[in-house]
């Protein structure tokens, strides 16, 4: 499928908003968000406050009365918190599901055991894995692979 609209200058893209009936406050600060975050990416934002659809799978472009290009952000900062939020505690739950698993893995099979194939479904995958690991930590500058690197060079 082809695209066939043209870009649209910053200054184009805030003129649209505007005379799809959305307030906006400041263009300057407007102008610096869309320079920054994206047209298309703060659209799917301001999609819940579009007038509905007037036929099946065709947008109304047209904003709700009220609507201004501040709670159009205050969505997107929200959103951002919250993702960010969900990382954090992912992150958190990975490293402690790793350690938990590296921990039990070494004080069944010794402090090297992620390095024996037999103690894995695919030797190929794992041999990989390694592979990328050492690559990896070839590369890294962390203190704690540097005084791996130190005591057991892969």
């Amino acid at each position: 499928m082809r695209y066939d609209k043209p870009p649209t200058s910053i200054d184009e893209q805030i003129a649209l908003l505007v005379d799809r009936g959305m307030y906006v406050p400041s263009a300057e600060r407007a102008a610096h968000y869309l320079r920054h975050i994206g047209y298309y990416r703060l659209s799917a934002y301001w999609l819940p406050f579009e007038h509905p659809p007037v036929t099946q799978g065709q947008r109304s472009h047209r904003f709700l009365n009220q609507v201004s290009f501040d709670d159009v952000l205050d969505r997107y900062v929200f959103d951002r918190k919250l993702r960010l939020l969900c990382l954090e505690a992912l992150e958190r739950i990975e490293v402690s599901i790793r350690a938990s698993w590296v921990n039990a893995l070494a004080l069944r099979h010794g402090p090297h055991a992620y390095l024996d194939s037999n103690h894995f479904k695919c030797a190929y995958e794992h041999a990989g894995q390694v592979a990328k690991a050492a690559s990896d930590m070839g590369r890294s500058s962390e203190v704690f692979i540097e005084h791996y690197r130190g005591m057991r060079p892969l």
